[in-house]
């Protein structure tokens, strides 16, 4: 392929089309607000705002803002209501424009014939898998949150540089890791070595356009990074944090199972990349970000997985796992979608690539109907299947073709896997809603006391905080990452549930629906709250003196006689 074939522009009605495509994408995860990581992400931004809200929350005025620009953004966006709207909008227009990069990355590595056939299969599967991969990674999700703009960030970092323009990849990957610095990390050693693997000539120059405008975003996070990695509570606090908070993001051993759709992908991905044209600078940049990045995967969780290497674990690297999935994506797609005629669609397959390719399938399959998720195989069964059959014969070819071929075995699935899902969302929109109304009519009176008040509530509660605004001792979702705060947070949580060295939120949330008088009285010593919600059913008897202030079918809330 002429590598100047592949940088032409392509025709008006191609970019709308793709416009399309990704906004339909984007309104697929559904409008979604004030629920899961927003009640972590959203507090700072919130007391920017106001900061009289929550100003007696240890968790959100007392511990590290680690993602302080994004909660500039958040409360400017609550300062167009408070509805969740603006956040809505948000992550629709983030991931649009993240899928439309998308779109521009293919056109580098497939050329412009056949761009938008290949996107749209690259955007079946991304909604069919939702972008998730390794260690609870993905690179969209339902949410505004930082890691949509540091994905963003770093979609468009991949997409300069496989162009070539160095100090435009090295923006986007700072202006994405100033939302989120772990992408700002990570996009280091992953760039580095993707210079290395291509060539050393200017190389110096080249990293220097790379991280010049990266390491100058670096410098605000340097005093949160090292409180992260330092301290005396260190060890503590990554035990905490690997072996208890969040084994499923940094416990290789816990999330092991998670590797065999990954690994497929690698495969898959692997026995078209094999195949392509190695003359077009496009290509041979696209397969060096691939490797940098694959490389940094395997070598962690290898390493992770033989030995305790907590500081090295806390970076997350399976975050570029989704990323390294979503390039196998595009290298199949341009291998199967792509025109016969192109240099990347060779007519025929190596034993090779058929035993990659069986390989790879049969790992996607097992883990996708294990999950009772059927999509997934049936998709990419009638794609190769079509695919097999129209290179074995020629009238075969013609007679599909009658019927739109492979392009109406896409449309069918984007209808089904896309659009379906942002038709439903635009029709039932769930960015007012929370998972019961028993919780809400919780909030809606809790919201009605003092703005000072204090309350202690069941770990599992994790919505109470940010839908009432008023503070509380702490729940088993929101968590801190300094090394001290996070000990801190840990001791209220073995606090509330009553059983030291607690190990889980189910735990807690048991120990906590064990409650007892005395021990009530005790956490009012210790924390000064106001009320206690209780879950019901629980007898007023059981915590008399305390007097019941609210309740409802779902829970009880209490207060001291005085």
């Amino acid at each position: 392929m002429n590598p100047r074939q592949s940088y032409a522009p392509a025709g008006r009605f191609d970019y709308l089309t793709a416009l399309l495509i990704s906004l339909v994408f984007g309104l697929q995860f559904g409008l979604y607000f004030g629920v899961s990581n927003h009640n972590t992400y959203l507090l700072h931004g919130l007391r920017l705002l106001d900061s009289s809200i929550l100003s007696a929350d240890w968790l959100a005025a007392h511990t590290t803002d680690y993602h302080p620009y994004f909660s500039y953004l958040v409360s400017l966006l609550l300062s167009m209501g408070r509805s969740g709207w603006a956040f809505v909008a948000a992550n629709v227009l983030a991931v649009t424009v993240g899928g439309f990069l998308v779109f521009c990355i293919i056109r580098l590595v497939n050329g412009v014939a056949g761009a938008v056939q290949v996107f749209l299969f690259v955007m079946v599967v991304a909604s069919l898998t939702d972008t998730n991969s390794v260690a609870d990674s993905y690179i969209f999700s339902e949410l505004f949150q930082p890691s949509t703009l540091g994905a963003v960030g770093f979609i468009g970092a991949i997409y300069f540089f496989i162009r070539g323009q160095y100090l435009f990849s090295g923006l986007c990957h700072a202006i994405g890791g100033l939302f989120h610095a772990n992408f700002l990390v990570l996009g280091f050693p992953a760039f580095f070595i993707a210079h290395l693997l291509l060539s050393r000539k200017l190389i110096l120059s080249h990293l220097v356009a790379q991280f010049a405008f990266s390491s100058l975003a670096l410098i605000p996070f340097i005093n949160i990074l090292l409180s992260i990695g330092g301290g005396q509570s260190a060890g503590d606090a990554a035990r905490i944090l690997i072996k208890i908070r969040s084994p499923h993001h940094y416990d290789p051993t816990y999330f092991y199972q998670g590797f065999l759709p990954f690994l497929g992908w690698v495969l898959i991905g692997w026995q078209s990349a094999i195949t392509f044209d190695r003359r077009s600078t496009f290509t041979k940049r696209a397969i060096s970000i691939l490797l940098s990045t694959l490389f940094l995967v395997i070598v962690v969780s290898a390493v992770t997985s033989i030995i305790y290497w907590p500081k090295l674990a806390q970076l997350y690297f399976w975050r570029l796992a989704p990323f390294v999935a979503l390039i196998m994506q595009i290298l199949l797609a341009v291998r199967i979608a792509a025109p016969a005629d192109s240099a990347n669609a060779p007519p025929k397959f190596t034993v090779l690539q058929f035993l990659l390719l069986g390989v790879g399938l049969a790992l996607l399959s097992v883990h996708f109907i294990r999950h009772t998720s059927y999509s997934l195989p049936i998709f990419l069964g009638a794609v190769l299947g079509l695919y097999f059959i129209s290179r074995r014969s020629e009238m075969m070819t013609m007679r599909l073709a009658k019927f739109g071929g492979l392009r109406t075995i896409l449309i069918v699935f984007w209808l089904f896997a896309s659009v379906y899902p942002a038709t439903q969302a635009i029709r039932k929109p769930s960015f007012l809603l929370l998972p019961s109304r028993s919780e809400q009519t919780l909030y809606e009176w809790a919201r009605s006391t003092l703005l000072k008040s204090v309350f202690l509530i069941p770990p599992e509660l994790s919505n109470f905080r940010l839908h009432t605004e008023r503070a509380i001792i702490g729940d088993w979702k929101s968590t801190p990452f300094v090394p001290d705060e996070l000990v801190e947070w840990y001791r209220r949580m073995e606090d509330i549930s009553g059983i030291p060295r607690v190990t889980s939120r189910e735990q807690a949330s048991a120990g906590y629906r064990n409650m007892t008088v005395a021990r009530l009285e005790e956490l009012k010593r210790k924390y000064a709250f106001d009320y206690a919600v209780l879950k019901r059913p629980v007898s007023s008897a059981d915590f008399a003196p305390w007097i019941t202030a609210f309740e409802n079918k779902s829970y009880k809330v209490i207060r001291p006689d005085n």
